[in-house]
């Protein structure tokens, strides 16, 4: 199970561009990869898989809201 402070810092990742774009391997290479390297320095028990579930929770989340307000 993942800890409030480490949702919160996939959660800056997940919004920290324009929620209109997807999931791409050109953002995987430039931007989430070397994100989830960092988590994983400092969470060792972080798991790809975890941390991209999350991500795209948190996009679809905001996503989500951010239709409803529109």
């Amino acid at each position: 199970m993942m800890d409030e402070t480490l949702k919160a810092e996939i959660g800056k990742i997940a919004l920290g561009y324009d929620l209109k774009y997807k999931i791409s391997n050109m953002r995987m290479e430039t931007y989430l990869a070397p994100a989830y390297a960092q988590l994983k320095k400092r969470h060792s028990k972080l798991h790809y898989e975890e941390f991209i579930e999350e991500l795209v929770k948190v996009r679809a989340q905001a996503r989500e809201e951010a239709r409803k307000r529109a």
